[in-house]
């Protein structure tokens, strides 16, 4: 049996954000009037945010003016196969490679040339924990983003905010991006997951020359019920 599941975070008032210089999320519900031959009210929302807001698409032109955008990722890539390592952290915890590689071993499992990645720490039960959720974090090791560019992936994503450690910044995401490797984060919903192997549906905004878009994750999986 098919099962979907979404893997996207609800953007909201209040919710987590990262700190300055991005935006803080605000969305406003407002009600208008407007003559168009006849008066009539209706109601509209106004959302001030960063694009990295959310379960957020984020590719190289991040950091790398002239690298391809969002409006620019081809269709054919928003569908694809994806392999997800399930490693538990608490806050501030670094996943290692020793506990990656121990994880896939287990399960006779392999990463291979090209893969999509996803981590699930089970940090998105702390979503709207906006003092918590981006300041303890937990994180990759380097060695481990070193692990993964070695086998050329070409999707990572995750159930936390911050890939690197906020606290003393390892300082591998311009690389990490520079190989061309788009990022998707921070998913929710993950550790609900049984299958390892998994179909990822990802829906970004068609937004214009955006490094990056709130984006829509939906996962769909075999399941015995």
């Amino acid at each position: 049996m098919r099962k979907l599941i979404d893997l996207t975070g609800t953007i909201s008032n209040g919710m987590w954000h990262y700190p300055d210089p991005f935006l803080v999320p605000k969305i406003c519900h407002t009600k208008r009037t407007a003559d168009w031959g006849i008066n009539i009210e209706f109601y509209v929302d106004e959302i001030h945010a960063s694009t990295l807001v959310g379960t957020y698409f984020e590719t190289p032109a991040h950091f790398f003016k002239g690298t391809f955008t969002v409006d620019q990722w081809p269709v054919k890539e928003f569908i694809r196969e994806a392999l997800l390592v399930k490693i538990p952290k608490s806050a501030c915890g670094a996943i290692t490679l020793d506990e990656v590689r121990a994880y896939l071993a287990g399960r006779k499992l392999d990463i291979t040339r090209g893969e999509s990645v996803l981590f699930a720490t089970g940090w998105d039960e702390l979503w709207n924990r906006q003092e918590r959720f981006v300041k303890e974090s937990p994180y990759f090791d380097e060695h481990v983003i070193d692990w993964l560019l070695e086998r050329e992936i070409s999707l990572l994503g995750g159930d936390i905010p911050s890939f690197d450690n906020i606290r003393a910044a390892q300082g591998f995401m311009p690389h990490l991006l520079r190989k061309g490797v788009v990022i998707v984060a921070p998913l929710v919903n993950l550790m609900c997951i049984p299958s390892p192997r998994i179909k990822l549906y990802l829906f970004p905004l068609k937004l214009k020359g955006a490094c990056a878009s709130p984006c829509r994750v939906i996962c769909e999986f075999e399941s015995e019920h």
